[in-house]
């Protein structure tokens, strides 16, 4: 598993775990500067495809994962009640596609290619933690 960090340093939370950690230094520039570092280091060992999540959504089930992992279009999104989310398995072959900067990862490129795109029906919930409210509700 790989885990992109940037504006904060996990090292020390995430040493405990079976996980190589590659900082982005160029977090600034957005969500899409994270993915080009993901896509790098995968090309560089051969990866034919990426499974791509946030690390604050704490109720997207395990079974989700597996099931976008497990898909074989060349873009595949999870999809919750019929609404397209994290997590997305995006093949070798689409990374040059993605921007290399901005807030939009792959979304842009999803739009724009619907023929290339499976939405795969998952359980849980794409909730996100972005707030100490969000916390609060959540626990």
């Amino acid at each position: 598993m790989l885990v992109v960090t940037g504006a904060v340093d996990l090292a020390d939370e995430l040493n405990k775990v079976d996980v190589e950690i590659v900082n982005n230094p160029d977090y600034g520039r957005g969500i899409a500067s994270s993915i080009s570092v993901a896509t790098k280091w995968a090309r560089a060992r051969g990866f034919e495809a990426l499974v791509f999540g946030l690390g604050d959504q704490p109720k997207i089930e395990p079974l989700a994962w597996k099931s976008i992992a497990d898909a074989r279009a060349p873009i595949a999104v999870a999809s919750y009640d019929g609404k397209q989310r994290n997590p997305v398995r995006l093949s070798r072959e689409v990374w040059p596609l993605l921007p290399s900067f901005g807030d939009e990862g792959a979304r842009l490129l999803i739009r724009s290619r619907p023929e290339l795109v499976e939405a795969v029906p998952c359980e849980g919930s794409p909730a996100d933690i972005d707030t100490l409210e969000d916390l609060q509700q959540w626990n």
